[in-house]
Formats: structure tokens, C-alpha cells, sequence
């Protein structure tokens, strides 16, 4: 048993802190696993690549201190671990970076030659297992560096610099957050390689390491988790959109107006006409942020109460027919008031003696189907009879029924309008969404 003297000391606790570092990277990294999940695993790979480097260096330690017989061969893998993994690092983050290129659309064409150079780097640890070029003991266990052992420290500097020029080449494909972690996932083993090559008592370079795949983790995934929560607000945004588009400012106006002129007139309808507006809100607010299936007959209170509203501005002008012959169903919420809120603007709204609104429900084989049909001015579907009004203006309303019902499978919505015809809406769910099939929802 050998006694250890204090660079030995200072360089092994160097190492241990190193490893509990590598573990604590590992850690976030795969909590980072469940905001994004491309790319993890070159992330994964280099965190555990990186703390088999540091054991390794432990190992060479304690196996220089103890006398069994296997501790020589113990001490020979473990140094060249220490020269091999850093190089198969650099070549799990080029990996990363080309896939994160890929991401954005761009071909990689040098993935070959990256492979190339790494075989390149390999042979002279293939000849250090058969002569000693690199690093060597003497016959009392004494460390001792080789001719090759400043070329590979040079190969080492050499590596990093192909990962800083493609980082340059790429920086306005790669993600900030990528491009900054990898930065200065570069600077402190660049600057470690170059003191190990004139100061060796010290080893730096394992701590240098440790710390930066740290430091390129944890970047990382905060970046990650910043982009997270700035689509949760971009969602949120499109929600308030949404709203803003099936709640318009002119809507709520004219409903406020209407129901300030019944209060003069008859009071009593005011006061009804006040609740309807009240449970229409209510719900609106309630169900934006939603899109789990309801039954129809609840959808069919707002609809009546949406319908109420727009009936006491127009009056006479607008005439609605209800065909209900079915409830027995689960429909998105909000996917039918759009619909018809579109057959009174540029539907009847063209007209100056209003029209009729038909709203029917029906069962058959396939599941059900919702009809809003009107006898208004009516429009070109164009080929495939998709509504696609081509008015220069983003349709939030029916973005919102198409997007609401991807939330049931094999749902469709299917409009059908000819000029001065009139224009139909139908709505298919199908017929696993059945209210006694409520187990088959999502």
C-alpha cells in the first residue's frame, strides 16, 4: 500500500466533486427529457460518457495506491479512459449539433468526416497497448508522460476547434440556447488541455469538463423550460384571440344596447334577456378554455341563449327553425356557435329582408350529424367545397371549429354553398360518441 501524497489528495477530491457533478447533470438532463425529447439521448449519452471519465480517473488513483495484482491493469485502463472519452464527448456533441441542424431542415453532409477524424484520433491509443508512446510507469509506479503526449493534447485542441468553427458556421440554424451551452461547453477544458500541457501535478482537465457539461445542461434546459412557457403564453394568447373572435367588442355593444332599449320598453324581457346574456357569457368564459366533449343539449342552451341575443337586434330579420331530433350525443364545446354566428353576418346579413336559420340534428348509421343551414346570399366553396373565403382575412372563428373538432376522432365539417342559395354547415360526430359511450372519450 502506497501513501498518497497532497496532489493526490487535492486531485482526487477534484474527482469525486466531479462525479457528484456528472450526477447531478444526468438528473437534469432527464428531467429535461419531458419538455423535449429531441435530442435527449446524445444529451443523455455525453452526461454518462462524461462521468465514466471522471470514475476512470478515480480508479487511476486509488488503483496506484493499492498493491493487488490487478491493480496495475485497473490503472492502465483507467488512464486510457481519460485520453479516449473526452475524444468519443467531442464526437457525441458534434452528433448533437448535426442533428439539431437537421432539425431546422438543412443537410449534413460532414457527419463522414467527423467519423474520419474520430478514427484518425483512435490510432495512437490502439499502438500505446502495445508500446508505450503516449504515457508509462516505471517499475516503482511513477507516471510518466510519453513522446505522443503533447501531440494529443494538440489533437484534443484541434477537435475543439471543428466544433467552435461548425458552431460559428451554424449560429443562425442553431437555437440560442444550443449555440450559447455549447459555447461555453468549449472554453474551460480548452483552457484546461492548455495548462495540462505545461503543469501536470493538477488535473484540471476532469473538473473543467464536469463543470461544463453542468453548466451546458443546465442552460439547456432552462432555456428549454423558458420556450415552454413562452408557448403555454402563445397559447394562451391564441385562446384570448379565440375569444375576442366568438365574443367581438360590436357583439357584446349591440347586446348591451338592446337589452338598455328593453329596459325603457318592457322590463320583464329586459330582465330575461339580461340572464341569457349572462349564462351566454358565463359558459363562453367557462368553455374557451376547454375542449372536452359535452353533451349537445348543454351546447344547445347556449346556442338557444346566443340566439336569443341576436334575435333582439334583428327582430323579425332573423328567423330560426329548430329540428332537434336527437341530444344523445358529445360534441366539442363552442363548435356550433361560430358556425351559425357566420350564417347571420355574411349570410342574412347581406340581405336586406334577413332570412332563416334551420338548425337540425339526426342520427345515422355512421354516428350524427348537425345541420346549420341558412337561405342566405350564399358563396363559392371552390374545389372540394372547403370554406376557404378568399377576403384577405384570418377566420379565427372556423379555425377554432376545425382545431376543437380534432379533439374527436374522425369528426368532420363539411360546407356546402352556392351563390344566392343559401349555405349549409354540417358537423359529423361519430358514433362512439354516443352519450352511453362516454368510456370512448379521449
Amino acid at each position: 500500500m502506497q501513501f498518497i501524497d497532497n496532489y493526490q489528495i487535492i486531485n482526487l477530491g477534484l474527482a469525486i466533486c466531479s462525479c457528484m457533478i456528472s450526477i447531478v447533470s444526468y438528473i437534469i438532463i432527464r428531467l429535461g427529457r419531458e419538455i423535449e425529447e429531441y435530442g435527449a439521448n446524445y444529451l443523455v449519452s455525453y452526461a454518462v460518457t462524461n462521468f465514466i471519465f471522471t470514475m476512470c480517473y478515480i480508479i487511476e488513483i486509488l488503483a496506484g495506491l493499492s498493491s493487488m495484482p490487478m491493480a496495475n491493469f485497473a490503472r492502465n485502463v483507467a488512464n486510457m479512459g481519460q485520453f479516449i472519452l473526452p475524444h468519443i464527448m467531442g464526437l457525441v456533441m458534434v452528433l448533437y449539433i448535426a442533428f439539431k441542424i437537421e432539425l431546422t431542415g438543412r443537410k449534413v453532409y460532414w457527419r463522414n468526416r467527423i467519423y474520419l477524424i474520430f478514427f484518425f484520433n483512435m490510432i495512437p491509443f490502439v499502438i500505446q497497448l502495445f508500446h508505450p508512446i503516449i504515457y508509462w510507469y516505471d517499475e516503482t509506479g511513477v507516471y510518466h508522460r510519453g513522446g505522443f503526449f503533447v501531440y494529443e493534447e494538440i489533437i484534443g485542441i484541434f477537435v475543439v476547434s471543428i466544433i467552435a468553427y461548425i458552431l460559428h458556421h451554424y449560429s443562425h440554424e442553431l437555437e440560442r440556447e444550443v449555440l450559447v451551452s455549447l459555447s461555453l461547453n468549449l472554453v474551460a477544458p480548452v483552457i484546461a488541455m492548455f495548462i495540462s500541457i505545461y503543469y501536470d501535478q493538477i488535473q484540471l482537465l476532469v473538473l473543467a469538463t464536469t463543470v461544463s457539461v453542468f453548466i451546458m445542461s443546465l442552460y439547456l434546459e432552462v432555456g428549454q423550460m423558458l420556450r415552454y412557457i413562452e408557448g403555454e403564453r402563445e397559447m394562451a394568447d391564441l385562446n384570448s384571440r379565440v375569444l375576442n373572435t366568438q365574443l367581438r367588442p360590436h357583439f357584446l355593444y349591440n347586446a348591451l344596447s338592446s337589452i338598455s332599449q328593453l329596459c325603457k320598453q318592457n322590463p320583464q324581457q329586459a330582465s330575461e334577456m339580461t340572464d341569457r346574456f349572462s349564462e351566454f357569457l358565463s359558459k363562453n368564459m367557462r368553455d374557451i378554455q376547454s375542449s372536452q366533449p359535452v353533451p349537445f343539449a348543454k351546447e344547445l342552451e347556449y346556442i338557444e341563449n346566443y340566439i336569443a341575443i341576436e334575435q333582439m337586434r334583428f327582430g323579425e330579420d332573423l328567423r330560426v327553425v329548430y329540428d332537434i331530433k336527437t341530444t344523445d350525443f358529445y360534441v366539442p364545446p363552442l363548435v356550433i356557435q361560430p358556425l351559425i354566428e357566420n350564417s347571420i353576418k355574411h349570410g342574412l346579413g347581406g340581405r336586406e329582408e334577413g332570412g332563416l336559420i334551420v338548425i337540425s340534428t339526426d342520427t345515422f348509421e355512421g354516428g350524427h350529424i348537425i345541420k346549420i343551414a341558412d337561405d342566405g346570399v350564399g358563396f363559392d366553396t371552390g374545389e372540394g367545397g372547403n370554406f376557404v373565403p378568399d377576403d384577405g382575412r384570418v377566420h379565427v372563428g372556423m379555425e377554432s371549429v376545425r382545431n376543437r373538432l380534432k379533439e374527436i376522432p374522425h369528426s368532420k365539417l363539411i360546407i356546402k354553398s352556392n351563390l344566392g342559395s343559401g349555405t349549409t354547415a354540417m358537423i359529423i360526430i361519430p358514433l362512439q360518441y354516443t352519450l352511453k359511450n362516454k368510456q370512448n372519450l379521449k
